[in-house]
């Protein structure tokens, strides 16, 4: 709405407009919060340390470590 207002030519901060709207029972589109990426299991577990933080390898290839944070995936593909 602030920028509705605004291309008018009209001077206007965005408290403004929203007292204006409020006074007259308007509200404004709730903006969409995104998609969930990231769902914690229910007992609040998590994969155990395997290497206790040492990452420290004894030879090259010996220790391969990851950080497996987010995978895309699609409800189309099968």
């Amino acid at each position: 709405m602030t920028a509705i207002v605004r291309q008018s030519s009209l001077d206007a901060s965005p408290g403004s407009v929203d007292r204006a709207m409020k006074s007259r029972g308007l509200q404004g589109v709730a903006l969409d919060k995104g998609v969930r990426t990231t769902i914690p299991s229910k007992d609040g577990k998590r994969a155990g340390d395997l290497l206790d933080r040492n990452f420290a390898a004894d030879a090259l290839n010996s220790t391969w470590v990851s950080d497996f944070t987010y995978v895309r995936t699609c409800a189309g593909f099968t």
